[in-house]
C-alpha cells in the first residue's frame, strides 16, 4: 500500500502469490518505483521460479522484469531517481523493460556483505536513500 504522509491516507497495492525478499527491495528516492525480489517457486514458467522486478509504487505489475531462476542475490539499489543497479547483475535475464530508468551494470554497493539480503540490506542501513 501506498501511504500519503501529507493527508494521512493510504492506497491499496497488489499482491503476488510468492514470496518477496524485503531486505532485497528498494523504492527510489522520489517513491515512484519499487525494485523487489521475489520467488514462486514455479521452476518451468516465465520466471523461472524466481525474477527481480521494478515496479510503479506501490503495485507490483512489472515494468521492468529480470528472471532469475534461483534464489542467490537478486533485487537491487535505486542509486538515485534515474538509475538501478541489480544485486548479482551478471545473473539476471531481462525479459521486459518499458521504463525510462537505466540500470547501472558499473556499480557496486559499499559495505556490501555478500549477496543474498545483506548486498542490499546493508548498504541501505549503512548509507541512507541516495548515495549509497
Amino acid at each position: 500500500m501506498l501511504w500519503d504522509r501529507r493527508t494521512d491516507s493510504f492506497m491499496l497495492g497488489q499482491w503476488v502469490n510468492g514470496r518477496i525478499y524485503e531486505r532485497r527491495c528498494d523504492l527510489s528516492p522520489d517513491g515512484k518505483y519499487f525494485i523487489y525480489f521475489a520467488m514462486d517457486g514455479k521452476w518451468s514458467g516465465l520466471s523461472k521460479g524466481s525474477w527481480s522486478t521494478i515496479s510503479r509504487a506501490p503495485y507490483l505489475k512489472a515494468l521492468a522484469f529480470f528472471r532469475k531462476g534461483d534464489c542467490w542475490n537478486g533485487g537491487g539499489l535505486f542509486l538515485d531517481n534515474d538509475r538501478y543497479w541489480l544485486n548479482g547483475d551478471g545473473c539476471h535475464q531481462q525479459e521486459r523493460n518499458s521504463t525510462r530508468l537505466r540500470r547501472d551494470q558499473v556499480y557496486r554497493p559499499t559495505g556490501g556483505r555478500g549477496g543474498e539480503c545483506l548486498g542490499v540490506y546493508y548498504p541501505r542501513l549503512l548509507y541512507g536513500m541516495a548515495g549509497c
